[in-house]
């Protein structure tokens, strides 16, 4: 157990017991001098409810206590906490009403809810969150409407309440999240027509209305987003032709429409023919399609053909000019379609100015198999690496040759903070390139350390008794096995 009396004398300001095999309640004496702005606890045992003084701990701006036994509700009092800006209590055992004030955290960024049991519907006014960016609550066994979003939802930019009880519409006024990047609403009692204001959205990527009840036709304002690059609504009620045009409808596997067996065109059943032309004219159309039919398949093929012999050869051609470091010219790539950016954390510069700063070979610091790594100086002064992928992993997940390694980048690492992992800051891409932007490490990398590969870097320090000591191995290195013991 956690000791009962911890932070009794009113000096605690930390605590990470996460990852453990601690049982019982959490104290309620944590926060009694009211310094605590840190607490961990995921990943343990511990059951009960959150005690009431946490609600009002001020100064607490991260609270983690998700995979636990914790049961109860939610107290109320974290809204008024003006510092809170991360909360994940998934995996638990919570239970009755979420708290109305907990969308009034003026800084609260990340709530996570997801895999409990609330049994209840949200509240009203749950978007109405100041600065929030990412609302998770899959899996909660919520009930009731998806309140409307009206003026709320100004930060949000990733809603998953997949899992759930949710009944009705997609609320119309969803498109006022400006910002959202990506929606889940999989697996849920919804019902109506998909809201075509969801399309307008200016960066929605990821749309996933799959396992409900909606009905009527798939918008076709959906063909002209740009930004989308998955869009799945299987298994509903829905009607009527998929969107001809537009890139995203072009990559979509069937799976992305299965179980609506009125939805035709594209890559699903031919949708009907007219039935307005006048029967005289019948044997003349039958005789012509047995005339085109031959002819459409010997185009088709040869269009094939052509295509398959244009796009192998472009790869080739253009794997060989990277390999042997010949300059391309970056303004006709910039043509080939709108430049769209997703960021993983607040970024002062555009992705015109990361692809502007792809022009010159001479900041070219990698490459490797996934594609080229170029060192990029934003006019503000940030320093960044632009990795360019030879494949669009960031269009195309279902694309298994681009590599898994890429894939679990973009993912993982968008999410992922943590001090030995260089960060993902954002992806790029305009149809035909992807570009991952990561922090610049100046001092490369380990295995340059290791194995003396690296030149130019300085000198492997370690601090020991009486200061400052070079070790031996040469610039670039370490040498010794208890710098490499203490690395690994």
């Amino acid at each position: 157990r956690i000791p009962p009396r911890l932070g009794l004398n009113g000096r605690l300001a930390h605590l990470d017991v996460s990852s453990n095999f601690l049982a019982g309640p959490i104290p309620d004496t944590l926060c009694t001098g009211q310094k605590l702005y840190r607490l961990i606890l995921f990943d343990n045992l511990l059951t009960g409810p959150i005690p009431r003084s946490l609600a009002n701990c001020t100064l607490l701006w991260r609270f983690r206590a998700e995979n636990n036994l914790l049961s109860g509700e939610i107290p109320s009092g974290f809204g008024s906490l003006s510092n809170l800006t991360y909360v994940d209590l998934s995996r638990n055992s919570f239970s009755g009403r979420i708290p109305d004030d907990i969308s009034q955290a003026p800084r609260l960024q990340f709530l996570n809810i997801s895999n409990n049991r609330f049994a209840v519907a949200l509240p009203d006014r749950i978007w109405h969150f100041p600065s929030l960016e990412i609302f998770s609550a899959s899996y909660c066994n919520l009930k009731g409407r998806i309140p409307a979003f009206l003026d709320g939802c100004q930060s949000i930019y990733k809603i998953e309440l997949d899992g759930n009880r949710l009944s009705g519409s997609v609320p119309e006024d969803i498109g006022n999240c400006k910002k959202l990047v990506s929606i889940q609403l999989s697996k849920n009692s919804l019902s109506g027509q998909i809201p075509s204001e969801l399309a307008t959205i200016p960066a929605i990527t990821e749309v996933d209305l799959s396992q409900n009840s909606l009905s009527g036709k798939i918008p076709e304002v959906f063909a002209n987003c740009t930004t989308l690059e998955s869009f799945n609504v299987s298994y509903n009620s829905l009607s009527g032709r998929v969107p001809l045009s537009g890139p995203v409808f072009q990559l979509l596997q069937p799976s992305s429409f299965a179980g609506n067996p009125d939805l035709c065109g594209l890559i699903l059943r031919r949708c009907p023919e007219p039935t307005d032309v006048a029967s005289k004219h019948a044997p003349d159309q039958q005789h012509a399609k047995k005339t085109a039919g031959p002819l459409v398949w010997i185009l088709a093929v040869a269009l094939t053909t052509g295509m398959f012999a244009l796009v192998a050869g472009s790869r080739v051609l253009h794997r060989r000019c990277v390999i042997h470091g010949i300059r391309r010219n970056y303004k006709e790539e910039m043509k080939m379609g709108p430049w769209t950016m997703t960021a993983f954390q607040r970024l002062n510069f555009t992705v015109d100015e990361v692809v502007q700063c792809l022009n010159c070979s001479e900041d070219i610091v990698g490459m490797g198999s996934a594609g080229t790594v170029y060192r990029a100086s934003m006019s503000g002064g940030d320093v960044i690496a632009v990795k360019k992928l030879w494949a669009r992993p960031c269009k195309d997940r279902a694309e298994k040759s681009d590599g898994r390694g890429v894939l679990s980048e973009v993912e993982v690492l968008g999410r992922v903070r943590h001090r030995n992992i260089v960060r993902l800051l954002g992806c790029c891409s305009n149809g035909d390139t992807s570009l991952l932007l990561y922090e610049y490490m100046p001092n490369g990398n380990l295995d340059g350390w290791l194995h003396g590969k690296k030149t130019g870097v300085p000198p492997f320090r370690q601090r020991g008794e009486g200061g400052d000591r070079k070790k031996e191995g040469g610039a670039g290195s370490a040498g010794d096995w208890v710098t490499r013991y203490k690395i690994a």
